[in-house]
């Protein structure tokens, strides 16, 4: 719930704002979702929908990689 807020706030603020992504100890490249291990991505914006989902929507400098869970492009 905190970070919940920091991010709304900073949103509505329209502060630039990013997150890391963890590194595995398995050595994975990507997780499940496909996001880069290890790799910083630029927060765009954080909404909460009507239906409660909280969504972050992330912007990859690199590019090369997408998000492939619920609430991607594809889904």
């Amino acid at each position: 719930e905190a970070i919940w807020s920091e991010l709304i706030k900073h949103d509505a603020n329209n502060e630039l704002m990013f997150f890391n992504t963890p590194v595995f100890p398995d050595g994975a490249e990507t997780n499940a979702c496909g996001l880069t291990t290890g790799h910083a991505y630029v927060v765009l914006s954080a909404k909460e929908m009507s239906n409660g989902a909280r969504l972050v929507k992330l912007r990859n400098p690199w590019g090369e990689e997408r998000y492939t869970c619920a609430y991607s492009d594809e889904s």
